[in-house]
């Protein structure tokens, strides 16, 4: 028992000792930055309690340079060394009544490390330097887990600084972009890393970066933004890398006016524009998903020596776009088969001749730049962006090919000579229905191209069924072209251009020719259509043999003059023929249809007239006979 007694006041003896200690030593361990030392902090006086988001709250902070102020609130800590920043943290700012019009606002700080971390910021201003968090002129700043949400222009903001990371914020809804990053053309922002930050449904873009070399955006979700997820503006020397840009309302992706750039593994789908918007030169864009985007899955616009390789596009492709003088500058693009569009090669030619069906095997999409006496066949490219496209081509022929339910054209020529479209399906393509309250999309579409023939193919249910533009001596014959919504055939300033043999049937016009002169519209059948055959602005054109029937108008000629109308057959039109604003036109032997006057003019008008004026011709001489016998 005595034993028992002295081992129970040993026990209670080291208890009070240890308790005496606990509250005399307060051992503390805090890791930052890379060298996860270990801090004793044995005065209670500078431990600062860590609390929660949100603790404090305040409706601004502005540093400009010196920090002393700022060390002085509960709300930071550091000294803004490397190893110990300053942290700025869990604060809540109502920003409406910032005299700065913005949350947090950091300026001229280049020799102090900081940190701000586990902030909410909203309600900053509509001004066009407001935002959630300013960085200007700053260097060695880490913005991380930050909420800059619902302000009224930017999320956040980085201009002229450097070496600085944003990392793990969210940026939603705001008035302008969700992240702007950039520098001056004489003073470039470098060296800043963008890294899991969430920035959807903003109003202008995810991120837009500007002005700006060596930066890194990894690993970011930029969705549902108005414009873009990501622009780079004059951006090079950067990495863009394991994005996700995807069902924003323009592009995924857009680079413009920069060099040099990487972007690769990123994930573009269902924007409405472009996953891949490049108007940029010397830029390498591998292994990226650019999968249902509206327009095109990567869009080349009049840009140069880039490098496309490993990317996958599915019901989406690739667009190029240039000028006559550009268009050349296209081909210097590298754009080899490991692209892919539904799971097919992608095929693009610079400058060759005598291609053949072997070069071309089991195509997803095909683009010639300047190649000629080559043949394209027997291939389906449907499901792309546009089928077949070619540029500056001559003596090419295209047939037996299926180009449908492109996002643009089926088969596209542009400023081409000597092409033969023949014998192709071309159906369901549509073009632009964000920017067109309607499908806008083209079956066969030739720009400024000569000497071309179309020749007996099925083209239906597209916006423009065939659309030639600025084009002549090209002949548009034999085709089924039906339930094309906006025009079945369409001849727009044209000349000497021959559309015979053609059944068209149900569209708003169908065949209407615009502009240019000296065309044959001969030996057609239009049928069920608003206009059968329309010419506006258009002199010297034959309109001979068609049966024209079944429309509301059958013929209508507006501003058009010395045209000739004949031995067309006319049967239930609600009106036959409607000439307006014209002169010099010629009718004669359409049958018992003849042509009227007047904006919508009544059939038959000019018979009635002729008839009234010979009633009171009549009138008038038996007057003068009655006279003449009464003096005799």
């Amino acid at each position: 028992m005595e034993s028992n007694r002295k081992a129970k006041i040993i026990i209670l003896f080291i208890g009070i000792v240890l308790t005496f200690l606990s509250f005399s030593i307060y051992n503390i361990i805090d890791i930052q930055g890379n060298n996860n030392r270990i801090i004793v902090i044995r005065d209670k006086t500078n431990l600062k309690d860590i609390k929660g988001s949100g603790y404090w709250t305040t409706n601004f902070i502005h540093i400009d340079g010196n920090w002393t102020w700022a060390a002085s609130q509960a709300w930071c800590s550091g000294d803004g060394s490397w190893s110990n920043p300053y942290t700025i943290e869990n604060i809540t700012i109502d920003a409406s009544g910032s005299p700065t019009g913005s949350g947090i606002y950091i300026e001229n700080s280049k020799n102090y490390y900081f940190i701000v971390k586990n902030c909410t910021v909203y309600n900053a201003g509509i001004n066009l330097n407001d935002a959630g968090i300013i960085l200007r002129n700053v260097n060695n700043g880490t913005l991380i887990n930050n909420n800059c949400s619902y302000n009224g222009f930017y999320g956040i903001i980085l201009s002229r600084s450097n070496n600085n990371t944003i990392s793990s914020n969210v940026v939603c809804n705001n008035g302008a972009d969700g992240i702007s990053i950039g520098g001056m053309p004489e003073t470039y922002s470098y060296g800043n890393k963008i890294l899991k930050n969430k920035a959807s449904h903003n109003r202008f873009n995810g991120l837009d970066l500007w002005y700006s070399y060596n930066t890194n955006v990894s690993k970011n979700h930029l969705s549902y933004n108005l414009n873009n997820g990501i622009y780079l503006n004059r951006v090079t020397d950067s990495t863009i890398i394991r994005n996700n840009a995807s069902y924003n309302r323009e592009n995924g992706i857009g680079l413009c006016m920069g060099e040099r750039n990487l972007v690769s593994e990123n994930n573009v789908s269902f924007n409405v524009d472009d996953g891949i918007h490049l108007d940029s030169n010397n830029n390498i864009i591998l292994k990226n998903v650019a999968n249902n985007n509206y327009f095109h899955g990567i869009n080349l616009i009049y840009c140069q020596n880039n490098i496309l390789k490993e990317n996958l596009m599915y019901k989406c492709g690739l667009g190029i776009f240039g000028t006559y003088s550009s268009i050349g500058s296209l081909s210097t693009n590298d754009v080899d088969t490991t692209n892919k569009v539904n799971d097919k090669p992608l095929y693009y030619y610079s400058y060759m001749s005598g291609l053949n069906s072997d070069d071309f095997l089991n195509a997803g999409q095909v683009i010639l730049i300047g190649c000629s006496s080559s043949v394209v066949s027997d291939l389906d490219v449907s499901f792309g962006s546009c089928g077949i496209l070619l540029y500056k081509c001559n003596n090419t022929k295209v047939s037996k090919i299926d180009a449908c339910f492109n996002t643009q054209h089926g088969i596209y020529a542009f400023d081409c000579k000597y092409i033969d479209i023949i014998q192709n399906k071309v159906e369901y393509n549509d073009w632009g229905v964000y920017h067109h309250p309607f499908p806008n999309g083209n079956g066969i579409h030739l720009w400024d191209c000569d000497y071309c023939n179309i020749l007996e193919n099925t083209v239906n249910k597209n916006s423009y069924g065939i659309w030639i533009y600025n084009g002549s001596n090209t002949v548009v014959s034999e085709n089924i072209v039906k339930d094309n919504y906006d025009k079945n055939i369409y001849i727009n300033d044209c000349f000497e251009c021959r559309v015979s043999g053609n059944f068209l049937n149900n569209s708003i016009n169908g065949i209407q020719i615009s502009s240019g002169k000296g065309n044959d519209i001969t030996m057609n059948t239009v049928l069920n259509s608003y206009n059968g055959i329309s010419l506006g602005y258009t002199d010297y054109n034959l309109v001979s043999g068609n049966i024209i029937n079944d429309n509301n108008i059958g013929i209508i000629i507006t501003n058009s003059n010395y045209n000739i109308v004949s031995e067309n057959n006319l049967a239930g039109n609600q009106e036959c023929i409607v000439e307006v604003n014209c002169q010099g036109n010629e009718f004669r032997d359409n049958g018992d249809c003849t042509y009227g006057q007047g904006e919508y003019g009544i059939p038959g008008y000019n018979l009635f007239f002729l008839i009234d004026i010979l009633s009171i011709v009549a009138i008038v001489i038996v007057k003068i006979s009655k006279k003449i016998l009464k003096s005799n």
